[in-house]
């Protein structure tokens, strides 16, 4: 019997390998999975911002289109007031001189204590002493070339001050108000006028 007993190894050699290849696969596999996760966050983001951008763009687009429309309804008004001007100095009529012969054809001690101008149309309301002076108020208006009609509306009485018992004072403490209506001869309103100045 052999007096040593041979070493003999049944079991394969075992070298251990190097981890440098595991390391660097983990390593870019997780580089990997980040720049997947930053590149999807990134579109994401901006697919966001797009959609919000899309939406400022139609929210100005509206106001552009809203504000197109407003100046177009001022330009159209604008239009509007330059034809009313136009149509206004074509009728543009002297009325300070129906005034003027309104108040210059009174009766003496007659006063005008109301006058309206509208649309050609005048309403005056005097006082007089008379029924006379109404009456010759009355023709001088009609006879008048400042008017096309006169009309008398009403005529009212009323006591000036304390009546006097006195019959000869009675004229003078009574007085009588009428309200008149007259149509403006609006041709001769715009004619030559020179000779009232």
């Amino acid at each position: 019997m052999p007096d040593r007993v041979p070493d003999i190894n049944l079991l394969p050699k075992y070298e251990r390998e190097s981890s440098l290849p595991y390391i660097l696969f983990i390593i870019l596999t997780v580089i990997t999975v980040f720049a997947y996760g930053l590149i999807t966050y990134y579109f994401f983001s901006t697919k966001s911002k797009l959609n919000k951008a899309d939406d400022r763009y139609a929210e100005l687009d509206k106001e552009v289109l809203s504000l197109q429309t407003e100046i177009d309804g001022l330009e159209s008004a604008q239009a509007s007031l330059k034809d009313a001007v136009t149509f206004v100095e074509q009728y543009d009529m002297p009325t300070s001189y129906v005034i003027k012969e309104v108040n210059d054809t009174l009766p003496d001690h007659s006063y005008l204590s109301f006058y309206s101008y509208r649309n050609q149309k005048v309403k005056v309301r005097s006082q007089f002493e008379s029924l006379d002076d109404i009456s010759l108020y009355t023709t001088r208006l009609n006879e008048s070339d400042f008017f096309n009609d006169t009309k008398i509306d009403v005529i009212t009485s009323f006591e000036l001050g304390e009546v006097n018992e006195d019959p000869e004072d009675f004229h003078e403490q009574l007085r009588y108000e009428a309200d008149f209506d007259l149509i403006v001869n609006r041709y001769y309103l715009k004619g030559d006028l020179s000779e009232y100045e």
